[in-house]
């Protein structure tokens, strides 16, 4: 008798359908055929794929015996998958989408968990993956809350508690299933549409399943946004989604299982359409896609009754908006709810650049947003343009008949504005596909009221670019208030890369001045960074601004030099109501100084212009704004505005209407001379100390005096201070390097040497002393109490300025004495004060009390003998003797 021989049944079938994923398919098998359970089939299913996908599958087929390969025409996905199931003979059946992977241990646990728990279907959570190599990204996914995961879920319990959450949603590739539940109930795949068809399987899984076992690692993962993959052309293709939920109803029906299943049918017919077709098609298309589902819902609700728990509280507010309030209606609120950003982009005359931006914004990566074009009385094609994009449903197009303005058609832009958050956008820039969704991610993330992004300066006329990531500013979330006023300058004066919380601008009235048509972005920018409490940078340029150059802002400023002044105003105006005038007076100082400087210079071209700006600066708003002429250049964020600073000082000389007078002036007299003459610092270089170290250079400043503001009675100067770090023993010295200066050169120089000891807890000075014995002597003194040294200058007249710099500071102590300078590098007569009572000279110097000398002693023998050279001799004796 013939032995029969019974084939040993593997653990689990593998099904993977493919057509056309060559790219990917070598990195879904080695995942497959790499698993630690080895007792697996696998049944790759090509159908008609026309690349090298097969060339693929028969390599891998000719290294492992497990793989069982099936060609067919093309049919589909879900004929590909009914095949690999008529085939499969495995304990449990599984499916893999070939552009996918697995972990590899993935059916091991499974399995184990099916058996030992004897479980129908065993879910293991996934993760959602893009990109590749460095761009790679994972975003770990759950079928069901943490609590509900390592348990055994019964079925039966899910349906009598209406919890239809437990079953998960339409995902058949994350799991493992009894094949016998899978034959005994005939389960297939609709061939009849082409997409969505795994639907029908997962739901009658579910419907016929004793129990379910969601385990908490990650299992699967799944690839998004593949070129080809079936959400694709969702317009088309929506109908199909619609007719398999007609055909698992008709298979419940025929099952006997329809009333059992009817909620968990409706839950997922509504979730489909508000959270799968709806977010992806078109606009146009959402009214014909609403008005084929209405009809079905309207018959489920009169037919069946909805158990409380079935649906959420949004998904009943806008199906009863559907059922009562029409469909248009029902967009209306879905999309209100829906979405998370507004883009306002006004347009006057851009329609050059619309056919390029517009659709950078409707294809971002987040599409939850409403983009509102404010068409400012164009006198081109752009109205035209942008009525063409209106048949995206987020496209919302405002026509202002005559030219408003920038700021009345952003406002107007704000007014119509339903989103969370708000983002104001020129019409000539370019923008990163992840701009607005990663502004919106921090937003929402970090509860933010402004988040701004890096970018790039792209100059149209010379294609040079650089970049600004912000470099200096904090990486976490900060109070705008907290900058410092470099930082703060560098980022009020536009709006393009800030998104607000809309309510953060309503709450706190931040408008665009619609009295203004230059310098109106600051206005926005300067108060809302005052005011936010919470800001983000992003430190990745996602805008290219496009720089023109400065021709059209000229014109702009000629035609509208008061508009700057209003600027500054208002901002003045905001500073002081808000009490910020103590804390943010130098952030305003230094932007009109910068600003308005800078205008006259470079973006002001007529000399009627130019005038009226002068006489504006120098008739009204210096006095205004409090600037005076003694401003010290460290008060300035950088040398720019401190340059600035210098030319408005010497402008100050001057009245309204002698512009032309101040630029004769200008011509005839250096600006470095006359402003040294003013009294102004003009060397600079800052204090250094290193604590190691005893050889300091701690600085040299140069001090002016104000010439023509003289005084003998009040004629003492404090250029420094030395603080003495250590009361117990200690002796330091100081070397300083003096010079009276006369006509801008030096005309006295001398060295002092100061040395100074620390006895009994009290410090003297041991030595003050002039190398030269020079004039000096009479011009420099001193005070010395509780251990700080301070230098006065005594101002006679005879010079115009002094120089002071500390060559070196050496002590026996590690803690060496700090020097600090004036805070104020410049001098005026509200600086010098009455001779102090206890002023010292170099004659007058205290002088330690001298320790006793040791008593000299008389030489002896033993000294004589134990001397370095004897000494030396004697061991030389001393060895050779113990050697013999």
């Amino acid at each position: 008798m013939q032995e029969v021989v019974i084939a040993k049944r593997p653990k689990i079938s593998v099904i993977v359908p493919v057509y056309n994923v060559e790219k990917y398919l070598d990195q879904c098998l080695e995942s497959i055929i790499s698993q630690t359970l080895e007792d697996i089939e696998i049944i790759i299913v090509n159908d008609g794929s026309t690349d090298e996908s097969l060339q693929v599958i028969n390599k891998y087929a000719e290294k492992d015996s497990r793989i069982q390969v099936v060609n067919q025409e093309n049919g589909g996905f879900a004929k590909a998958v009914n095949k690999g199931l008529s085939i499969a003979s495995g304990e449990y059946i599984a499916e893999v989408d070939s552009d996918d992977y697995l972990n590899k241990n993935m059916y091991k646990k499974l399995y184990e968990i099916a058996k030992k728990r004897d479980v129908d279907i065993v879910v293991g959570r996934y993760a959602e993956f893009i990109g590749k190599d460095s761009t790679f990204q994972m975003f770990p996914k759950t079928f069901v809350a943490a609590e509900y995961e390592n348990t055994k879920l019964f079925t039966e319990d899910i349906y009598s508690e209406n919890k239809l959450g437990l079953l998960g949603f339409t995902a058949i590739w994350s799991a493992i299933y009894r094949r016998e539940l899978i034959t005994n109930n005939n389960i297939t795949l609709n061939e009849n549409v082409k997409c969505y068809n795994d639907n029908g399987f997962w739901f009658r899984t579910r419907a016929v399943a004793e129990s379910i076992y969601y385990d908490d690692e990650i299992m699967y993962f799944y690839r998004v946004d593949v070129a080809g993959q079936t959400i694709k052309k969702m317009n088309e293709r929506y109908p199909m989604l619609i007719n398999e939920f007609l055909d698992i109803e008709h298979r419940f029906q025929e099952m006997g299982i329809w009333e059992k299943n009817s909620n968990f049918w409706f839950r997922h017919f509504v979730n489909n359409i508000l959270f799968f077709v709806l977010p992806k098609i078109e606009v146009k298309t959402m009214i014909p896609f609403v008005e084929s589902v209405k009809p079905i819902i309207k018959s489920f609700m009169k037919k069946e009754t909805v158990l409380p728990d079935t649906l959420g509280k949004y998904e009943k507010r806008l199906l009863n908006i559907l059922m009562n309030k029409g469909d248009e209606e029902f967009l209306s609120e879905y999309i209100k709810d829906k979405y998370k950003v507004s883009v306002i982009m006004t347009v006057y005359n851009g329609a050059r650049y619309l056919n390029t931006t517009i659709p950078e914004i409707i294809n971002q990566s987040l599409r939850d947003i409403e983009f509102i074009l404010v068409n400012d009385g164009s006198t081109d094609s752009s109205l035209e343009i942008m009525r063409n994009y209106e048949y995206d449903f987020r496209v919302r197009v405002i026509n202002l008949e005559k030219n408003m303005g920038q700021s009345y058609a952003r406002n107007i832009g704000l007014e119509k504005a339903i989103g969370e958050y708000v983002l104001f956008l020129d019409c000539d820039d370019d923008f990163n596909p992840e701009l607005i969704g990663k502004l919106y991610w921090h937003m929402n993330q970090y509860k933010l009221d402004l988040c701004l992004t890096g970018y790039t300066v792209h100059n149209c006329k010379t294609d040079f670019e650089y970049d600004n990531l912000f470099p200096g500013f904090p990486s976490d979330v900060f109070d705008g208030s907290t900058l410092d006023s470099a930082s703060f300058n560098q980022i009020v004066g536009w709006n393009w890369d800030k998104m607000y919380r809309r309510s953060f601008l309503l709450k706190n009235k931040i408008r665009f001045p619609e009295d203004m048509k230059v310098s109106e972005d600051a206005l926005v920018a300067y108060p809302a960074v005052l005011l936010a409490k919470r800001m983000f940078v992003i430190k990745e340029s996602l805008i290219t601004y496009k720089e023109f150059g400065a021709s059209s802002v000229s014109s702009k400023m000629d035609k509208y030099v008061s508009d700057n002044f209003k600027f500054y105003d208002k901002m003045y105006s905001f500073i002081v109501n808000n009490n910020l005038l103590k804390t943010h007076e130098k952030h305003f100082i230094n932007m009109f100084v910068g600003h308005s400087i800078f205008a006259l210079e470079n973006l002001i071209k007529t000399d009627k212009g130019k005038k009226e700006f002068f006489d504006l600066i120098v008739g009204s708003y210096v006095d205004k704004f409090r600037i005076s002429q003694d401003i010290p250049r460290y008060y300035f964020d950088n040398d720019k505005v401190a340059e600035r600073y210098r030319m408005l000082r010497r402008m100050l000389k001057y009245k309204p209407g002698e512009y032309e007078l101040f630029l004769s002036d200008l011509k005839k007299i250096p600006l470095e001379v006359d402003d040294y003459k003013f009294g102004y610092e003009f060397s600079n270089e800052n204090i250094i100390v290193i604590k190691e170290s005893k050889l300091k250079n701690y600085g040299k400043w140069i001090f002016a005096f104000e010439s023509r503001e003289k005084s003998l009675s009040v004629d003492w100067v404090n250029l420094a201070s030395v603080y003495l770090l250590n009361r117990q023993y200690q002796d330091n010295y100081i070397s300083l390097s003096v010079a009276l200066l006369k006509n801008n050169s030096f005309f006295v120089t001398d060295n002092l040497n100061i040395a100074i000891t620390a006895l009994d807890n009290q410090y003297v000075i041991n030595m003050f002393e002039w190398e030269k014995n020079s004039k000096l002597a009479n011009v420099i003194g001193y005070t010395l109490n509780d251990g700080v040294l301070k230098l006065y200058a005594k101002f006679s007249g005879a010079f115009d300025g002094i120089s002071i710099a500390v060559n070196l500071v050496d002590s026996r102590d590690i803690d060496l004495p700090v020097v600090d300078f004036l805070d104020r590098k410049y001098l005026s007569p509200k600086d010098f004060v009455e001779q102090p009572e206890n002023i010292a000279f170099a004659d007058n110097v205290k002088v330690p009390k001298k320790k006793k000398k040791r008593r000299s002693r008389k030489a002896s023998v033993l000294r004589l003998l134990l001397n370095r050279e004897n000494r030396r001799k004697l061991i030389d004796k001393l060895m050779l003797y113990v050697k013999e």
